[in-house]
């Protein structure tokens, strides 16, 4: 499927040949450019990446890509301690709370075409600021 200007001017070819074909007459004005479809959409990428770079640089701002990764790998591995699990998991919480504010934003936005600043601020008394260098010198006993 093409994108939202190419739809629009297939459908208002089409509604222009209804039209004919049945005998209305067509006011120009009343149609769509096509080039403020395509600016209109090209706004609304340019606004979704932007958001996105905002949401990205706020936490990694907290948990660089790598401490996530590491983190996880953590997490994830069957043999890590219960104990050290539960030390993690506030991080991921903080990351999906910070994600569903996100989303909750995006998807006002979507649905109304109006644009609120995200104050990612909030998130910061709650970050439970888990530090991958504890976890892994929790994890290797010293001298080894």
């Amino acid at each position: 499927m093409g994108n939202i200007g190419e739809l629009f001017i297939k459908l208002e070819k089409r509604i222009l040949a209804l039209e004919n074909a049945i005998g209305l007459s067509t006011n120009n004005s009343d149609l769509i450019h096509p080039k403020s479809v395509i600016q209109y959409q090209s706004a609304v990428e340019k606004t979704d990446i932007g958001m996105g770079d905002a949401l990205h640089k706020y936490i990694y701002d907290h948990y660089d890509q790598g401490t996530q990764a590491s983190l996880i790998m953590i997490y994830a591995n069957a043999n890590t301690p219960s104990e050290i699990k539960e030390m993690i998991a506030p991080a991921g919480y903080w990351v999906m709370s910070v994600l569903a504010y996100f989303y909750q934003i995006k998807e006002q936005y979507q649905s109304t075409g109006v644009w609120v600043e995200p104050d990612y601020s909030q998130f910061d008394a709650t970050d439970p600021k888990v530090d991958l260098n504890i976890i892994i010198a929790t994890m290797v006993p010293q001298g080894e």
